[in-house]
């Protein structure tokens, strides 16, 4: 089983105390950050400065977690608090998955590039056209492994491997729907799967 660790982006909560106090009551205890470093131990509030334009712009950034009832209940609970204290979501916000990749190779590396890349289109439609074109997550067509693994900032991120190990899935938009959060999770669990399996993926 693959780890994955969630990285909500969201605006708009003022008193941030209530938050951290709904969440500890539900047994869910989330840490104040001032930075997003190394891979936190627990469930993380993090200031984000991409969301500098907005009101209260932060992230929610979940420990590695698995993909189990449990975790997917923390999530559900994590969505309920952030929408019941007046957290948005818009057009500059983003839901980014990171994976653990520890044990892929080159060759699965350009698996998963060539994987995402064709479906590149598909993948467009079934989210908002704003994260199509976006400066924070670029398109892959057009461009090499090399591209990416220069910078971050596209729909796939292979900067994180250099710091975290992992790979990070960057073209979801912002999301507080929890359902949608899981179904994006197992559809990257899916992709990392199959990127894992296929001997050699060529498109």
């Amino acid at each position: 089983m693959r780890s994955f660790g969630i990285e909500i982006e969201f605006f708009g909560i003022r008193v941030l105390n209530y938050l951290l106090n709904q969440s500890r009551d539900n047994g869910i205890p989330i840490c104040m950050v001032s930075k997003n470093g190394m891979p936190h131990r627990f469930w993380s509030l993090v200031n984000e400065p991409d969301l500098i334009d907005f009101p209260f712009g932060n992230e929610i950034v979940s420990p590695p977690i698995f993909l189990n009832d449990r975790n997917k209940k923390d999530i559900e609970i994590i969505c309920s608090i952030l929408k019941n204290n007046g957290a948005g979501v818009n057009f500059k916000c983003g839901l980014h998955i990171h994976y653990d990749a520890k044990d892929f190779t080159q060759q699965h590396l350009e698996n998963l590039f060539n994987l995402y890349r064709s479906m590149e289109p598909e993948i467009d439609r079934m989210l908002c056209p704003s994260r199509s074109v976006n400066p924070r997550c670029r398109t892959l067509i057009g461009k090499t492994m090399q591209d990416i693994e220069r910078h971050r900032d596209h729909k796939l991120n292979f900067c994180s491997l250099r710091k975290y190990r992992t790979v990070e899935f960057r073209q979801h938009q912002g999301c507080l729907d929890s359902e949608k959060i899981i179904d994006w999770v197992k559809f990257g669990l899916e992709l990392m799967r199959r990127s894992k399996d296929g001997l050699h993926i060529h498109v």
